[in-house]
């Protein structure tokens, strides 16, 4: 999983530079606009399936292999019944709200591509499930690959925004059929249809929340397009888009632990305890590296691909560095809230950072402009962190955790080498690297 999230990493980085050198930056805030408005109805896109497709085939009677095979018909079942009525109101909402008709258009499209997305993101899961990481390491990184030429053929040729929408849309066909062909070979599929309604009890859940954390992720996309347009979208989309492909990096690491802590949640909560607090050390200690190279060779690197064409982008990208370790540093308390079940307390942390979200990108827009939106960003992800470690306190070492990431207060105040060098020192100093504790748990996911 690590190695193939790699893959798509560079795939999808490559992705975004090639949009933003082949489009001008008024089709690229088009195009980022779009896929924005569209995630914010990502509850009937996804609807938390991953978490209870594992809870349904766990509980089987007849054993984990039966129980998936009942439990994938009966999602795409339910995706069936959702999605055709949830896609005439979302292109009755664009109708209504959006004014300018290319973004209609694209948005129009985008829906398509999202469908099809969410019935290939059935099939995922019980890749995942059955421990296909190799299978899934090769899809996903098949469909950046996909995209990307997709993307340089037809921007370098033909040209034209609606017409790589149009290819988008083709491409999600190609990638549903040699998702769905790869994964049916695995499993012999079995209706169950009194299973459909209790799923949806169950799935409602996990889907609202989901589709709460997407909300927080892309309304500033949003907000940007409406109080400023989308040439801003397009500037801070960038390093935006850019940093979000370093967040596969975690949670594809995070997806190989999930079933195991769902088994270890009810079985062994020690081990669930110890596992959560080795995943939090290593995931700290990888958040800071991150934002390290991001701090530091992020201007250079935006300025040698685009130049003056993106000013404005270049100028923000240093910021993102604490995003991306807001992000590291909450992967080991979600998975814990999420293998306990505790939708509450996830509901209160995302109602929470999405009013400061909005809070603060409307003021901070507004004074700021286009890094007003980051700083919202940073306060939102900040406030995440907090709650999460308060409701998840007594299941990671929350003194470990402010050890190894203190530190990253002082980039702005030296140099990467000095700081890489004096960190990893100060890492094996504090003795937060264990190598014996990384191998305890990588042993532990292997042998389940």
């Amino acid at each position: 999983m690590l190695g193939g999230s790699g893959g798509v990493l560079v795939l999808s980085l490559g992705i975004t530079i090639l949009l933003a050198k082949l489009l001008s930056p008024h089709d690229l805030g088009i195009l980022m606009a779009a896929e924005a408005f569209v995630e914010l109805f990502t509850f009937f896109f996804n609807i938390g399936f991953k978490n209870s497709v594992l809870k349904f085939a766990a509980a089987d009677k007849d054993g984990f292999f039966a129980g998936l095979n009942k439990a994938i018909p009966s999602a795409l079942i339910i995706k069936l019944i959702v999605l055709i009525p949830i896609s005439f109101c979302i292109y009755l909402v664009t109708q209504f709200s959006q004014a300018d008709p290319t973004l209609r258009q694209v948005i129009y499209y985008y829906i398509g591509i999202y469908v099809l997305e969410s019935f290939a993101s059935v099939f995922g899961i019980a890749r995942k499930a059955l421990g296909q990481f190799k299978l899934v390491s090769f899809l996903n990184t098949f469909d950046k690959a996909l995209r990307l030429s997709v993307i340089y053929v037809v921007l370098s040729y033909y040209g034209g925004l609606l017409l790589l929408v149009q290819c988008f849309l083709f491409e999600k066909i190609i990638r549903l059929i040699v998702s769905s062909l790869t994964t049916l070979r695995l499993l012999k599929p079995k209706l169950a249809l009194d299973q459909v309604g209790p799923m949806i009890k169950d799935s409602i859940g996990y889907g609202l929340l989901d589709s709460l954390e997407t909300i927080q992720n892309k309304i500033d996309r949003t907000m940007l397009n409406s109080m400023i347009g989308p040439i801003a979208v397009a500037s801070y989309s960038i390093p935006a888009k850019l940093n979000r492909a370093v967040k596969m990096v975690p949670q594809a690491i995070t997806q190989v632990f999930l079933p195991s802590m769902h088994d270890k949640a009810v079985s062994d909560i020690e081990h669930f305890k110890w596992t959560a607090i080795q995943l939090s050390r290593f995931c700290s200690i990888a958040g800071v590296l991150v934002a390290t190279l991001v701090y530091y060779w992020s201007v250079p690197i935006l300025d040698w691909f685009f130049g003056d064409k993106y000013a404005e982008a270049i100028l923000i990208a240093p910021l993102f560095a604490f995003v991306n370790l807001f992000w590291f540093l909450e992967k080991a308390p979600e998975l814990v809230i999420l293998t306990k079940a505790e939708h509450r307390d996830r509901m209160i942390v995302l109602v929470l950072s999405i009013v400061t979200n909005i809070a603060c990108n409307w003021i901070f827009i507004a004074k700021f402009g286009v890094v007003g939106a980051i700083y919202g960003g940073i306060a939102a992800y900040g406030l995440i962190i907090l709650s999460y470690w308060v409701f998840t306190w007594r299941y990671l070492d929350l003194s470990k955790i402010f050890l190894i990431t203190a530190p990253a207060l002082l980039m702005p105040f030296t140099n990467i080498w000095f700081f890489t060098f004096a960190y990893l020192v100060y890492l094996f100093i504090t003795k937060s690297l264990n190598h014996s504790d990384l191998n305890r748990m990588l042993k532990a996911v292997k042998s389940k």
